[in-house]
């Protein structure tokens, strides 16, 4: 009898150990299917991220294969800069995207904390939060993950559902996983136009060219948290090229430069943008308004209007001209602020200002 009490104990311990080995080595099998999901997906996102497209086709493909493969109702991408708030990519309602730009900032999501939020709840008639005032009376479920770039808040992505389990079944590991990638392509994604044409320097001021400023001048910005950008426009320059022709617009445009770079301002850090404009970058700056002032912009510009070209002794060339500048923040996107730049000073029916663009 004691024989066979040892025999079953002995029975019992091996398959305890035995079941141990199978729930461990399950759970290794687990975890590794995981992590070869978690790369299939990785790999899959950069795939389409490295397609020759642009960045707005780029991002749809990216977001349609987030959709089937996650098998979530919505998907949307939302960037932050400075006050500026852009949506990438969504497949909301139409009704909801003015919405879905000002969720950032929603108390529910408390998105300064760099970590998912997972929330699934009934819409309730509440005021208090952006968010749920949006939404439609069904049931819905939703993951708000914020995008980190150098540490800092560049925006969200939003996943939605209206089944609470397809939500909950998630696996975060996952989610940080694609979270991560996403960073990384809006980060590299700033350079695309930089990496589609070579640097040139340009054939007549000797200033390096606009895509030098989106390269090396930008990576030299991000080293800092703010940086002033000066945009310089002839506004007439189509006029003197017209009247006077085109060698002469040329003259004019080389003796701009030549005044930018002898009032100190350095040649790796000016750049002939295209066409009538130049931008001069000015890295590490805190106070704009004594950057300004310090560097007597209003006096070079004066200087700049008093440059006169004489063509054939009796008419006079001389070059009309508008400023425009704003604070480019760290590891944002700088082309995102030189069309700004741009927009204004081509638009605007002011003459002889210097204006602010925020």
């Amino acid at each position: 009898m004691p024989y066979i009490i040892i025999l079953e104990l002995c029975i019992i311990i091996f398959l305890a150990i035995y079941i141990s080995k199978i729930r461990k080595k399950s759970a290794e099998v687990k975890k590794t299917v995981l992590k070869i999901h978690e790369l299939s997906v990785t790999r899959d996102i950069l795939a389409i991220a490295s397609l020759n497209k642009s960045l707005v086709k780029k991002f749809n493909e990216i977001n349609e294969y987030l959709l089937k493969n996650l098998n979530v109702d919505f998907s949307s991408i939302v960037l932050k800069e400075g006050n500026d708030t852009e949506i990438l990519t969504t497949n909301i309602e139409e009704e909801r995207k003015e919405d879905l730009k000002k969720y950032y900032d929603d108390e529910m999501f408390s998105l300064n904390l760099n970590e998912n939020k997972i929330l699934t709840m009934q819409k309730e008639k509440n005021n208090k939060f952006k968010y749920l005032n949006s939404l439609n009376d069904k049931i819905f479920a939703f993951i708000m993950v914020p995008i980190y770039i150098e540490k800092k808040l560049s925006g969200y992505w939003l996943i939605e559902s209206e089944n609470k389990e397809k939500i909950i079944n998630l696996d975060n590991k996952i989610i940080s996983s694609i979270k991560e990638t996403l960073a990384e392509i809006i980060k590299i994604s700033t350079y695309q136009s930089a990496l589609e044409t070579l640097v040139k320097d340009d054939e007549y001021t000797k200033l390096k060219t606009r895509e030098y400023l989106f390269s090396e001048i930008k990576n030299e910005m991000d080293k800092f948290n703010n940086s002033l950008i000066l945009m310089i426009k002839i506004n007439n320059l189509k006029e003197i090229n017209k009247k006077y022709g085109r060698e002469t617009g040329n003259q004019i445009i080389t003796k701009v430069s030549e005044i930018i770079q002898k009032e100190g301002l350095n040649e790796k850090r000016a750049v002939r943008y295209y066409g009538p404009k130049l931008v001069v970058v000015f890295p590490n700056v805190s106070d704009k308004k004594s950057i300004i002032e310090e560097l007597k912009i209003d006096e070079i510009k004066k200087e700049l209007e008093n440059i006169e070209l004489r063509k054939k002794l009796i008419f006079k060339a001389k070059p009309e001209i508008n400023m425009a500048y704003g604070i480019y923040e760290k590891n944002t996107r700088l082309h995102k602020l030189t069309e700004k730049l741009e927009n204004y000073l081509d638009n605007t029916k002011e003459k002889d200002n210097i204006k602010e663009i925020v």
